[in-house]
Order: structure tokens, then sequence, then C-alpha cells
């Protein structure tokens, strides 16, 4: 069975204006461009194809370009994105994937471009399932590939999940649209493919495939119940402070059921070091028992600095985590807003104001002004904020203090993202 174009429909409440599509020139991904090309014709879609060549063999250079010439014959758009640089020599399919992320995101970003379409069918699903039990997975992770994720501010949609390899081969003979066989795809020095060899002998009628991508459907919706329920909890127990800091109701935080618990804790870890994955279970076990008996600590994990002491428990940045730019001087651009270290969005109505990292001699002076005193958790957090300075770097103001040398009162605002 072929599949139709007009399935791409049901993943848009409103069909958008322009989309970009990962095109790597394997089945898949022509399978998508195919579709895509059937659904723009009548629908009035711009359709974008984007094709990474990771330069990782000698031919992809030149397969990436057959492949954009065959798109080109077929109207459609297509741009080549390059990965440049030093190549990884181990973790290669998880070093590679990364990258082609940033790159289809960083394209789309660059152009205006909201939607980019990813080809993961219902056989990728399966594999990731089954890697997932070997590494000994938890709930979050049999839920598998989700049909929608954001990345960079790009809204990704996967419209093939559904769909097995041989309706996809179909779809493209259907149509006699030619596709490239990655030569890594049979290499089974990846995990990744040993587990695909594996799943092609054992299950030729897919019963296996789709009873796990049936287990990835129970447990994301599981994961998005225990999700809204941490979002509520989060809301009850956790404050945003001013300083970019966040701090938890002891009381209440003990109260939890651990399971809870351990995903409030991983949920503020990753606010801070925007990571798309968890802390190691084990770190953040131990963090909740210290809380949990009321012990004094103060520890480091995940990016962060964590405190407790019986009454409060509070998380910030960890300094030497903060992003490189935040150490340096950077220029405010007057009217446009920047985001400083992932949490603080900065915006300036003066010319010629920088920001930096706020340091030790900063804080002195600040402190040596401020008519009632500030009572902070830990003075480590001060270190974490954002300073405006002048062009050779000298404090200015430190508006989260209400702090002014000069006349830039009312000409700097200076936001926390939002957490939950």
């Amino acid at each position: 069975m072929i599949i139709n174009y007009l399935e791409l429909n049901t993943f848009f409440s409103e069909l958008p204006d322009k989309v970009a599509i990962a095109t790597s020139g394997g089945a898949d991904s022509m399978c998508l461009a195919l579709l895509a090309a059937q659904w723009a014709q009548q629908f009035s879609v711009k359709i974008v194809c984007l094709i990474v060549n990771h330069n990782l063999r000698a031919e992809a250079g030149e397969e990436a370009q057959i492949i954009a010439d065959f798109l080109n014959k077929q109207g459609m758009e297509s741009h080549i994105l390059e990965w440049v640089g030093d190549k990884p020599t181990s973790g290669i399919q998880n070093n590679a994937r990364e990258a082609r992320y940033c790159l289809l995101c960083e394209w789309c970003n660059q152009h205006n471009v909201e939607i980019l379409l990813t080809a993961h069918n219902m056989h990728d699903q399966a594999e990731t399932i089954m890697m997932r039990i070997q590494h000994g997975t938890g709930i979050d992770g049999l839920a598998g590939i989700p049909v929608y994720t954001e990345r960079q501010g790009v809204k990704i949609i996967r419209p093939l999940l559904r769909y097995s390899r041989q309706q996809i081969l179909a779809t493209l003979q259907a149509s006699n649209w030619q596709y490239i066989e990655d030569p890594s795809n049979s290499n089974n020095k990846f995990t990744r493919v040993k587990i695909r060899q594996l799943l092609e002998k054992l299950d030729a009628e897919n019963l296996l495939a789709n009873r796990l991508n049936t287990l990835a459907s129970n447990a994301a919706r599981a994961v998005s119940f225990i999700n809204k329920f941490v979002n509520k909890t989060l809301k009850n127990i956790a404050k945003k402070k001013r300083l970019g800091y966040i701090t938890l109701d002891f009381e209440k935080f003990i109260e939890l059921e651990e399971e809870i618990a351990l995903r409030v804790l991983c949920r503020v870890f990753n606010y801070f070091n925007k990571a798309d994955y968890a802390p190691r279970l084990e770190s953040l076990i131990y963090v909740y028992k210290q809380i949990k008996h009321g012990v004094k600590f103060h520890i480091t994990l995940a990016g962060c600095e964590v405190k407790g002491d019986g009454n409060m428990i509070t998380i910030w940045r960890e300094n030497a985590n903060m992003e490189r730019e935040a150490r340096t001087l950077q220029a405010l651009t007057v009217g446009k807003e920047m985001l400083w270290d992932k949490r603080f969005i900065i915006k300036a109505d003066k010319d010629n104001l920088f920001v930096r990292q706020t340091m030790l001699e900063d804080w002195q002076i600040i402190k040596r002004s401020l008519t009632n005193s500030v009572k902070l958790e830990s003075s480590r957090i001060v270190y974490t904020t954002p300073v405006i300075c002048d062009k050779g770097g000298n404090m200015v103001a430190h508006p989260l203090f209400d702090y002014y040398l000069e006349d830039v009162e009312g000409k700097i605002s200076i936001s926390l993202i939002e957490f939950c």
C-alpha cells in the first residue's frame, strides 16, 4: 500500500506557508520529499529540501549533489549544508545526528522557516525502543521518538512514523523516484544496524515492529500525564528568583512521591543547562536522599550548584558551566533582544552598551551602594548574573539590583526565560 500525500494535512491545524524537509537522499527522506511535492502542488505550500553532507565519506559530496540535482529537476528548492571541521573517532552516529540537527535548525532560523519535517519511520521507532531497552531505559525512553518536538525554536514533525519501510519503498516505486543507499546503514559495527538486522530476521511480517510502536505510544501517553503533573507540582513548590536561581519548598518537596521528586529535580537542572537528557539517575537519587534526610549539603551536579539546609533547597547555574560568550564582553543592539547564558533576555534602548558576567569587583561596588541588605542563599549566585558595561568593560549598571552608575535607568530591561 502506498502512502497518500493528503496524510500530511493531519499534522497541521492550519496549513503553513513554508516547510523545510531534512533530505538525506535515502528512501525515507526521498519518500517524504515526494509526498511533500505532491502536497505542496495542491495546497500551495513552499517546500525547501535541506541536504546535510557530513563529509564522513569521500563520495558523500557527490551523492548530495546528485540528490540536489534530482530534486531541482522536480521543481523543488534544495540546499546542501556542510558539516565542516574535525570529525569524532567514536560515537560517530550520535555526533553526526547532533551536527545534522544543528545545521538544519540553524538554516531554518536564518531563513524564517518555523517547521522542519524529518522522515523517521515505524522501523526507526522500533529500533530506537530496542536500543533503549538494551541500555536499561525507563518509561521516558520507552516513549521513543515523538511525532512532534521542538529544537532551537524550530518545530519538528515526523509524518512517516506510522509507516513501514515496505510502504515507503512502494510509494517511491509507484512514482519512479530515485534514492541513494547509505552504506553506513548496513555497517554492523553500529548498534542500530545490528538491531535492524536482527529485527529483519525475526520480524518479516512487522508484528514486533508494530508492537514496539504500540509500546512507544502507550509510554508516551503515560509520560505526557506525568509531565503535566510535574508541571503543576513545580508551580506549587518552586520559586524563580530575580537573580536567576530557583528555590524549592523543603516541606512540600519531602512529601512528594520519589518519582515526582526526581522529575522535579531533573526539570530544574535541565532549565539551567538546557539539556535534552536527564542527569544520571544515581546522582539525582543522591541529591534526593540528602534533601529527604534534611542533611546540610552543597554540591555541583549537571552544571548547577545545589544547596540544602533542611529548610530550603536552592539551585543555581554553576559559574564554571556558564556559556563561554557570557564570560566575554558582548555588544547589545538597540531594540534587539539578547539571550544571555540561555537564561536572561536583555534588551537595550541606548547605544554603546555591553554585557558580561558580574565579577567580584562589581559586586563589592554594588554592596557598598545598597541601602538595604540583600539576602542571598549564596553570594556565588551573583557571579552568574549579567552586568551592563561601557565599551571598555566598566560597569555602568546592574539592573537586577536596581543599581545604576550612569543615565541608563529605564533603558535596560532584563527578564528570565520561562521556567514551567
